[in-house]
């Protein structure tokens, strides 16, 4: 046995030596190479010339080439795994799992709160390691239970802050008497059952009302159905404690004094966020989490058909507690109603939970386990975990229709995490219904009631759900094919923040290599370790050369858990923050490290369970503290606080002006904004709208009707553009442009040029045409555009330089991948070369439709090139992206038909330079005699490089 346990650890250590060889391989040999792209889609990874794909493709060869290893391992030992699981102790999983987490929070971020529980861990160890559940459950019990007892007593007026750190030394102290008693065991179910009925006070939190602003106190009322809903989950988890406390029992195996109610309320109180009536500085984020119920369901559009998601149907569902539990929808009480949506979710994960894992081991994930505020992530661990409940598997009738209807809602709810869930329950699914019909169950089903009570109304349903579906993919396909390889920002070449492993400060070549490898070989270990538990589960042995799985009903189950990280990172590995560590990936993660945890914590091999347990608990300590780690950071503000403090750049507001904000405080910008868009633009109010005012705010606070996805800004490239006209087209909206028109090219040069809308400069928006100016009319009086600022919803004037940075250099890098979408048509042009300027002139006029993009290649064997950082010493070129020129400007200038100049500004860099002329202000609907082309360096004028290869180009019409 020893030896399969070493064999087994020492391959994973193997595993991840190697993984961080080829990631750092991978960066120094392909960090510098131009992204291939496909589209014209500028995001902030064009902005800074990233290449996002061969971080794709690193994870990609990591997760294929480290499980086939893993594969051949289990298949070169030919050993049948018939025996029974050996699972690690109660104790020993505890202690494996403290000393991971504790030492992960504290070497990789320097927190140090839960250092309080290895005093106690190492009295335990000493006294009787039997005890170690029970005392680390009594801790973590007794921290939470003085947090109830403090927001219990900031209701009865309380004023003072309270500290984590007495806390944590105050549930130390109290945790350790029992250890005074003959009996500790029942001394700690004593103790712990009596802090379950203190700890769900937790949630009173929820009722803080006071606010300090200008050192003046104002109470605001909490909304009444709130109220309710936090005082009847306070009194069923009250009612559950006292039942535990009234508990007669004088013996237990294990230790199980612990409440539903307490697990709930830990998880609550460590992702318990916002600031009450404080409202968000941010008039677009929160909104988008809410407005779908709004446009849907109070305003009447139609899915995909008027108003299109964005990404899915998920501000349906906060949406509606928003509107129900937050007085009709305030916005006063978004922090709030989000607070509480999160709390339903957390209720329904528990309640599921608890049929897969003692409590002690619910508890211990209590405490480790963080829930994003992100709620595109919250579905995803809910329905993992109903779809493993051992009682709902043995029936084939009611899984196969819990797996129908959720792989639907939660393609409907986010696509990108609903797709990953539902293919990788999939084979599972289809063995289970092959099942079910051979083995006659069906059959003999067909005949009874319950069969068509549950089976009628699930189809019927689905029906329902078939329009909205169809929609979801169809649009999900159009922005897929735009988003490949165009999202987020690259981690090669950034920079390790200086919250990440602070102790490494002074060997930043080796931060740099834990913050490249943690990146990519944590999702890489879970699918690793998932094919182990696949190999182990399925009982893969070798039989007369042939493999056999003894146990496909094992297999396929575990197989969803090796299919479902790798379907969901192909996405979110396109969308990594430069900032943080996991970034879209932490929700799928998070839901691998503990349906891993509850479902196979003892029923693998030791080998495995101690991986498992490793894994997990470091990986969910990271994943917290990449977050703010509970009760140790801006969270214990709010927690630990008898009040919440108003910045002074806030002001009262009242429902009385704007309804839809509410009472409460408002960032003193945001709000002028506010009051100054609803004036402005309540005259469209009855009309459909497209980006007019702007950001999702405006529309929710107004009450307009948003057609397309609402935002143009999102419209980039071919397919996104050509959905967002067609949905213009067909609700007659009224248009209004976003300033940075180059981004959204294909879309606003049909706007500006088709004839299909008028421009009406007293409110700054684009009109359908109604046949009553001829196409030259509608082109003159196009020329007057003006765009709408999507932070302020103010009319604006188009730009005299628009600044494109790095994107004409990034688009330029990839021409040869570009070539497709362009016609060269015939101009006629003279080129004269000075000592610092380029002057291409038009004999005969050059109309700004005929040419909407510049090709430039300038020479480049004069070019110096520099690192993003230098940080890392020496070695800085293997892990730095390169620049050339990053200070040097072209500026490309051209006079309008009215005789004003504008011009387009880009960095050099590399000398390829793929210019969008379109998206300069007045270039479309006006004739241009000359360009001039100068070249500087912080303002002082240079000479260009000789241009080796000038090109116009004509973009495909949309």
């Amino acid at each position: 046995m020893k030896t399969k346990l070493n064999s087994q650890i020492i391959l994973f250590a193997v595993l991840l030596i190697l993984g961080e060889a080829l990631t750092l391989i991978f960066c120094a040999c392909f960090i510098n190479v131009p992204q291939k792209f496909t589209d014209l889609v500028p995001t902030a990874m064009y902005t800074f010339t990233y290449n996002i794909t061969i971080e794709k493709n690193l994870l990609s060869i990591l997760l294929f080439s480290g499980s086939i290893i893993i594969l051949i391992y289990y298949i070169l030992k030919k050993k049948s795994s018939n025996h029974a699981p050996q699972p690690l102790s109660s104790e020993m999983l505890f202690l494996v799992m403290i000393i991971a987490g504790v030492a992960t929070s504290f070497i990789a971020y320097r927190h140090n709160r839960q250092l309080m529980i290895l005093p106690l861990l190492f009295l335990l160890f000493i006294i009787d390691r039997k005890l170690i559940p029970s005392g680390v459950c009594s801790f973590i019990l007794a921290s939470y239970a003085l947090i109830g007892l403090y927001r219990l007593a900031v209701i009865l007026g309380f004023p003072m802050q309270l500290s984590n750190s007495y806390v944590s030394v105050a549930a130390l102290i109290l945790s350790a008497i029992p250890l005074c008693f003959k009996d500790k065991k029942l001394a700690y179910y004593r103790f712990s059952a009596i802090c379950n009925f203190f700890t769900p006070l937790t949630l009173l939190v929820f009722l803080q009302n006071k606010y300090i602003w200008k050192n003046e106190l104002y109470v605001y009322s909490v909304p009444m159905p709130l109220l309710l809903t936090i005082l009847l989950f306070l009194l069923i988890f009250e009612i559950e404690a006292i039942k535990l406390i009234r508990n007669k029992k004088s013996s237990f195996l294990d230790f199980e004094g612990i409440t539903l109610g307490s697990c709930i309320s830990i998880i609550n109180c460590n992702r318990f966020d916002g600031t009450g009536v404080i409202m968000p500085a941010d008039i677009h984020h929160p909104f988008e989490n809410i407005i779908g119920f709004q446009q849907i369901f109070e305003l009447g559009q139609k899915s995909f058909l008027e108003y299109t998601p964005i990404s899915g149907e998920y501000s349906l569902v906060q949406g509606f507690v928003h509107f129900l539990w937050g007085d009709g929808g305030k916005f006063s009480n978004y922090h709030a109603t989000r607070n509480l949506f999160f709390l339903f979710i957390i209720v329904i994960l528990i309640l599921l939970l608890k049929n897969i894992t003692e409590r002690s081991f619910l508890l211990l994930i209590s405490l480790f386990f963080y829930m994003p505020s992100y709620n595109r992530y919250a579905l995803i661990l809910p329905i993992m975990v109903l779809l493993i409940q051992p009682k709902l598997r043995q029936n084939h009738r009611l899984w196969l229709i819990a797996y129908s209807l959720t792989s639907v809602l939660h393609a409907l709810y986010y696509p990108a995490f609903g797709v990953a869930i539902a293919f990788a329950f999939l084979p599972f699914a289809i063995w289970l219904l092959i099942d079910y019909v051979k083995s006659g169950i069906f059959k003999a089903e067909l005949k009874t009631w319950p069969f068509y009570v549950s089976v009628i109304p699930c189809a019927i349903l689905l029906c329902i759900m078939l329009r909205p579906v169809l929609g979801t993919a169809l649009h999900t396909l159009v922005y897929s094919k735009a988003s490949t390889v165009s999202e987020g920002l690259a981690r090669f070449g950034s920079s390790p923040p200086t919250w990440f492993f602070p102790l490494l400060n002074s060997l930043p070549i080796l931060k740099l290599c834990l913050w490249h490898g943690l990146t990519f070989l944590l999702p890489a270990a879970f699918v690793w370790l998932s094919v182990m538990l696949l190999m182990e589960q399925g009982n893969v042995t070798i039989k007369n050369k042939r493999l056999i799985v003894n146990n496909w009903k094992e297999f396929l189950l575990q197989l969803s858990f090796v299919i479902a990280p790798i379907i969901s990172f192909t996405f979110s590995t396109l969308t990594k923050h430069s900032k943080s560590i996991f970034s879209r990936s932490l929700g799928m993660l998070i839901a691998e490290a503990i349906v891993l945890l509850v479902y196979y914590c003892k029923k693998a091999s030791k080998a495995t369970i101690l991986l498992t347990c490793i894994l997990c608990a470091s990986a969910l300590c990271l994943y917290t503290a990449d977050n703010t780690e509970p009760i140790d950071s801006s969270r214990a503000t709010i927690t630990l606080s008898p009040c919440y403090y108003v910045p002074d750049t806030f002001t009262r507001v009242d429902d009385q002006e704007i309804q839809l904000l509410g009472k409460g405080f408002c960032d003193s910008a945001m709000y002028e904004n506010i009051v100054t868009a609803s004036k402005q633009y309540q005259p469209l109010i009855n009309n459909n709208l497209m980006n007019v005012p702007g950001q999702y705010g405006y529309f929710y606070l107004m009450g307009a009707s948003g057609t397309g996805t609402i935002e143009l800004t999102e419209a980039k490239g071919y397919e996104r553009a050509k959905e967002a006209y067609d949905a213009a087209q067909k609700t007659n909206s009224v248009i209004a442009l976003p300033s940075r028109s180059y981004e959204i090219y294909y879309f606003y040069k049909k706007v500006l040029t088709s004839g299909d809308y008028v421009y009406q400069s007293e409110n700054g928006t684009f009109f359908p045409a109604d046949g009553t100016l001829t196409n030259a009319e509608i082109k003159n009086q196009n020329k007057q555009y003006h765009f709408i600022d999507g932070a302020t919803a103010k009319i604006i004037d188009p730009p005299k330089e628009t600044d494109l940075n790095a994107l004409s250099a990034a688009w330029g890098a990839s021409f040869d991948s570009l070539k497709g979408l362009f016609e060269q048509p015939s101009i006629e042009y003279q080129l004269t070369q000075n000592d610092h300027s380029v002057n291409i002139t038009f004999p005969e006029g050059l109309e700004g439709e005929t040419a909407d993009f510049l090709y430039l290649e300038f020479d480049d064997s004069s070019f110096t090139e520099l690192l993003t950082s230098t940080e890392a010493g020496a070695l800085s070129k293997y892990f730095f992206r390169a620049i050339k020129n990053p200070n040097q400007l072209v500026h490309l200038s051209y006079v309008d038909d009215d005789g004003e100049e504008y011009s387009i500004s880009c960095q050099l860099l590399g000398g390829k330079l793929l210019i969008p002329l379109g998206g300069g202000t007045h270039w479309l609907l006006h004739c241009h005699a000359s360009i001039s082309l100068q070249l500087t360096d912080a303002d002082t004028n240079l000479a260009l490089p000789k241009i080796e290869k000038l090109e116009f180009l004509q973009l495909r019409d949309l």
